[in-house]
């Protein structure tokens, strides 16, 4: 049931410490604003299920990879 899960706040452990995915994404990104954040937490949770992989592997791709880095930068 949906309702079971709402207001609870699902804790990752990466990089030793346990913070919710948000927690991480800002710990990444400290100048991202909400907005991003708000966005990027969509993107990481559709790429780990759709790659069928942890979020913590998504994190680590986030973190060592750059796959959020902005375009500007890549080239």
């Amino acid at each position: 049931m949906w309702y079971r899960y709402s207001g609870v706040e699902i804790l990752y452990k990466f990089n030793g410490k346990e913070k919710s995915l948000k927690g991480h994404l800002e710990d990444i990104f400290p100048l991202a604003n909400s907005v991003d954040i708000f966005y990027m937490v969509g993107r990481v949770r559709r790429r780990a299920k759709s790659s069928d992989v942890n979020i913590t592997d998504v994190l680590y791709d986030v973190a060592v990879n750059g796959i959020f880095k902005d375009q500007e930068n890549n080239r």
